[in-house]
């Protein structure tokens, strides 16, 4: 495989457009970035109850605090309408969970999350 040379005329020419760009991202942030005037959302579940006496989570808590969460995430009251504002059937969903063992994802959750997917008529297959 024959190497590229790097022509003075290509340096001054690559140089030339990076400081350019540097200097857009300087005095237009807010054109090229994400846009910082929008708020984020966040949602806050508590249940007191969700851990047994073993210290375990309880699946029909975790489940109903997620399916609550996302409701208010979305603004709506139909649970199966709120996995529908977030997820398309044609969808392919991979869900990243946590094996770490000092904070692993409970399988509770994960089960939530999946069936939440497949409410808003995801294929089972195409959930991974």
């Amino acid at each position: 495989m024959k190497k590229k040379l790097i022509t003075r005329r290509d340096f001054l020419k690559d140089g030339a457009s990076f400081a350019l760009a540097g200097s857009l991202m300087v005095h237009f942030p807010s054109k090229i970035l994400a846009n910082e005037e929008q708020k984020s959302r966040v949602v806050l579940i508590r249940n007191k109850d969700v851990l047994n006496a073993d210290l375990k989570p309880r699946e029909e808590i975790v489940s109903d605090m997620l399916h609550e969460a996302v409701r208010r995430l979305v603004g709506v009251s139909d649970t199966t309408e709120a996995w529908k504002q977030l997820f398309k059937s044609s969808d392919i969903v991979g869900i990243k969970s946590n094996v770490w063992h000092y904070l692993a994802t409970p399988s509770s959750l994960e089960e939530a999350i999946v069936n939440g997917v497949k409410s808003a008529g995801v294929n089972e297959s195409s959930v991974i």
